[in-house]
């Protein structure tokens, strides 16, 4: 898993981008595909939110300096403009996220941004798409939903 194929897409929940910008679990497995040409990197609008309010809570807790947290953010805005694809939140996703909401939140826990980032994943699920979160109840959320599914801390995914 660690060597992706030529063509190969993945489109990265929050907890899977984290770890392109924060050195912890996973994050080897993350940035070997990000630093892959060859592969395509999704990103749902939300992301955009959700990863600045991450790397806030960080400095708020004292485990980044607010110096960190500049570099960090701006590193991500060149990687927004330069190696992601990123997935804008239409009313088209958002009607997406309700439906999952209805149909599978009574079985899983399925919560409001997870359903974002599955709804904006399968807007452009394609062949070879791999669905990645390190994200525990959204992995067994979406397991169900796509064909590939991986976890970069398990190092482990569903599907070929």
């Amino acid at each position: 898993m660690s060597v992706a194929e030529e063509g190969t897409s993945y489109f990265l929940d929050t907890s899977a981008l984290v770890k392109l910008y924060h050195h912890e679990l996973g994050s080897e497995i993350v940035e070997a595909w990000v630093a892959n040409q060859a592969v395509q990197i999704w990103l749902s609008e939300l992301a955009r939110v959700e990863l600045h309010s991450v790397f806030v809570r960080k400095v708020r807790e004292g485990e980044l300096t607010e110096a960190i947290l500049q570099a960090v953010l701006e590193c991500f805005r060149e990687d927004l403009h330069s190696r992601f694809q990123v997935v804008p939140l239409t009313d088209d996703i958002v009607e997406r996220a309700i439906s999952l909401l209805l149909s599978q939140a009574k079985n899983y826990p399925l919560r409001t941004l997870d359903a974002l980032h599955i709804a904006s994943a399968q807007a452009v699920e394609k062949s070879g798409l791999a669905f990645v979160t390190a994200d525990k109840k959204l992995f067994t959320a979406a397991s169900g939903l796509f064909s590939r599914i991986i976890d970069p801390e398990a190092k482990v995914g569903l599907g070929p």
